[in-house]
């Protein structure tokens, strides 16, 4: 009896290393990951406060602002901006996907 109940242990303590680990590194985690550090890349590279300072009060303009911005920075500046975009559309489609999938089940 002592046998099985170390094996179950065992077994279930891999289970829980292997949810956590799936937990940890999933596409989310990742993205989300990849966002935080391109952000910070973004921040280090560029004088945000300074670039919102900068911007228009007029709302027509703000477009042509921030693209004539964006064509101005360093390339390493701008993969960080695109980086950030495709990673911020990755987490929030998984969070509209996880969202709706516990609305759904919930009242099914």
């Amino acid at each position: 009896m002592s046998s099985h109940t170390h094996l179950e242990r065992a077994v279930m303590r891999r289970v829980y290393i292997i949810y956590t680990l799936n937990a940890l590194f999933s596409a989310t985690a990742l993205a989300s990951m990849v966002l935080v550090f391109a952000l910070w890349g973004i921040g280090r590279g560029v004088w945000v406060a300074r670039v919102l300072e900068n911007a228009p009060k007029d709302m027509l303009r703000i477009p042509e602002f921030y693209t004539a911005a964006f064509i101005q920075t360093d390339i390493f500046v701008e993969v960080l901006v695109v980086t950030c975009i495709v990673s911020g559309a990755l987490v929030l489609r998984d969070s509209f996907r996880r969202v709706r999938g516990l609305f759904f089940t919930a009242f099914a």
